[in-house]
């Protein structure tokens, strides 16, 4: 109401009375002040209005900017897949001006293998009212295809009826090409690693496997489940579980290569040594993605080393036989032989003029080095058969004192000449399971050593006792003893030594060691105690005779 309008009002009010019952002038004076207020208050609310409508408009023209210039399409779809709206993206994406594409049926531009999903896509927004995505095969007007993800919410009509959806849809062309050569990849890499020769395992950023290859699986007979995780060690040989586990978290901490040698068993259930090398995987951007690595099986070549270095050290072992055996030769057997010849020479040039208990006396003499070196060559021929492996091995079961008399026979004249006892303390029935002709050369050792080194006068007494499993047997003599420094030489070739006896009696200085090899080539072993001056006892252990 203009300004001129409300004088006027005022004017008429002002000259006119009021009739009675009517109002008065200041009640009307009242409803022009408040007319006046309501038309001020409306003309503040259209201007805030007329703000509100500038900055919406605004609002509108920046969306509507930002819907057509999107980089993704937008479109608008009724329940049957119509286009009911769609922004400028949308239309290049299909490849047709957008007015023509305002009430066309979207299905048309999917390709039929992908419509029935397109179509079920629908289904699932207006059934579910819920958010929902596919992704699809799209073909453009003029045949060219991308792929689509297109994504859609169901907006709310009138009545709250749910009857367009709005979606967008993106060009995942370049993703699904990444995808498909991933895919491809990860199948050539799944080929190869099922096809290799060795056990491949990849693990995660946390040391934990996330993948092993069949030849894997195949070689410990377990599941992918039981491998994954931390799983594989449950393979793992107890002993080597902690020393390989300590390489393998302080690699993974250091991010280094690593390689290592344990047993792990296999689906035979034995345990076979592998050897396995792991190395870091980074992703492009330097990122740790974790281990990727392998293993092979080494037990043949660990068997092979360990037979090399058996042999090696045996060869070293052989090497230093062999260097005493033809230094016994050389040395042992040259002395009694340059005596022999000595005497020989001394009967065949001076024969006449001796007298005929010097003649005696060097034949006795000459006997005694033939002797020798007969006993020497024995040795050393058994000693050559033993380490050779040629030598017959037939154990039989054999009554001990029986074998003792045909020893003490043997050796009867020579206890004799030094007025030596020869006692046995054997039960009648003891019996040992041993190679017969070995068992008479270990007892004739032992034997023929008290004589050696007992004085005239002492004693050698052989005893036996028997055990569960075996028999012991002890020969023991009053002799001159041995020192304990010499006593670590009696069974080894490569310081053996030989001494003279108590009548002078020379020694092979392989009797002992011979009885050693003996012994335990007959399942037994042999110790020997002795101190100087109080006599020496060698107690030989054997199986126990199988009739007994």
């Amino acid at each position: 109401m203009s300004k001129h309008k409300t004088e006027e009002i005022r004017n008429i009010f002002s000259i006119n009375k009021p009739e009675k019952g009517g109002q008065s002038a200041g009640d009307v004076s009242s409803i022009l002040r408040e007319l006046d207020l309501k038309q001020r208050e409306l003309e503040d609310k259209n201007r805030e209005l007329f703000i509100i409508k500038q900055e919406l408009d605004s609002c509108n023209a920046k969306y509507e900017k930002v819907y057509e210039n999107s980089p993704s399409g937008y479109f608008t779809f009724n329940n049957s897949g119509t286009i009911l709206k769609l922004n400028t993206t949308g239309a290049e994406q299909l490849g047709t001006k957008k007015e023509l594409l305002v009430h066309k049926s979207f299905i048309d531009f999917v390709v039929p293998e992908h419509r029935a999903r397109f179509q079920m896509h629908l289904e699932n927004i207006f059934t579910y009212k819920k958010r929902h995505g596919c992704e699809v095969k799209i073909e453009r007007k003029d045949k060219s295809l991308f792929y689509a993800l297109i994504e859609s919410i169901p907006t709310n009509g009138y009545g709250g009826n749910y009857l367009t959806c709005e979606s967008s849809v993106s060009d995942i062309t370049m993703l699904k090409v990444a995808e498909d050569a991933l895919k491809e990849s990860e199948a050539r890499f799944q080929s190869m690693a099922n096809t290799a020769p060795v056990l491949i395992w990849i693990t995660d950023t946390d040391a934990l496997f996330n993948f092993v290859n069949n030849v894997w699986l195949q070689y410990t007979g377990r599941t992918l489940g039981q491998e994954l995780g931390m799983g594989w060690i449950e393979n793992i040989h107890p002993d080597d579980l902690n020393p390989y586990l300590q390489i393998y978290k302080s690699s993974f901490d250091a991010r280094l290569p690593f390689e290592v040698e344990f047993r792990i068993k296999k689906y035979t259930g034995q345990y076979r040594w592998i050897i396995s090398k792991g190395v870091p995987r980074f992703h492009s951007d330097g990122r740790f993605a974790g281990f990727i690595g392998s293993c092979t099986d080494i037990n043949d070549q660990k068997e092979i080393e360990d037979t090399i270095l058996g042999l090696n050290e045996k060869l070293k072992s052989l090497n230093t036989s062999k260097d005493k055996f033809f230094s016994i030769i050389a040395h042992d057997l040259k002395s009694p032989l340059s005596g022999l010849l000595g005497f020989a020479e001394i009967l065949v040039e001076e024969y006449d003029e001796l007298p005929d208990e010097e003649k005696k006396e060097f034949i006795g003499h000459t006997y005694d080095a033939a002797k020798n070196i007969m006993a020497l060559l024995e040795n050393l021929l058994e000693w050559s058969r033993i380490q050779s492996g040629s030598i017959v091995f037939t154990p039989e079961t054999l009554n001990v004192e029986s074998v003792l008399d045909d020893i003490f026979g043997l050796f009867a004249q020579n206890a004799r000449n030094k007025n030596i006892k020869l006692e046995k303390n054997i039960d009648s029935s003891t019996m040992v399971f041993v190679d017969k002709n070995m068992f008479h050369t270990i007892l004739r050792n032992l034997v023929s050593n008290g004589i050696k080194f007992t004085n005239d006068g002492g004693s050698i007494v052989v005893s036996a006792k028997m055990f569960p499993k075996f028999v012991e047997i002890s020969v023991k003599d009053s002799g001159v003893g041995i020192s304990e420094a010499n006593l670590q030489k009696l069974f080894k070739i490569d310081t053996s030594f030989s001494t003279q006896g108590t009548n002078k009696e020379r020694g092979t200085g392989l009797g002992l060691m011979l009885c050693k090899e003996l012994v335990e080539k007959n399942g037994g072993k042999i110790k020997v105690e002795s101190e100087l001056g109080k006599g020496t006892t060698f107690v030989i252990n054997l199986p126990k005779g199988k009739d007994y």
